[in-house]
């Protein structure tokens, strides 16, 4: 079931639509898309700290295939969680 979006959330929602291409190309353009995985790396590491226990895959589809980076907060895994998300990657 959907739930509900927060009103807060649903303005910076809006806000950030209407200037996405914009944001995209700068962040491209600047070379800033290392500073975003660094913001998501201590996004991840903030989640683990509140009880939750996240995984982020990111994928990119190149010329000739598909890439998939695994971003998990540092943290010590069972080898079957290891090698599954070796898997995924």
């Amino acid at each position: 079931m959907v739930q509900p979006v927060k009103k807060r959330l649903k303005i910076a929602l809006s806000k950030f639509e209407a200037k996405r291409e914009e944001w995209a190309s700068s962040r491209k353009k600047n070379h800033n898309m290392a500073s975003i995985k660094q913001d998501v790396v201590l996004l991840l590491e903030k989640l683990q700290a509140a009880g939750y226990k996240p995984v982020l895959l990111l994928g990119k589809a190149t010329k000739k295939s598909h890439g998939v980076q695994v971003f998990i907060p540092r943290c010590t895994l069972a080898t079957f969680a290891e090698e599954s998300l070796k898997k995924m990657g």
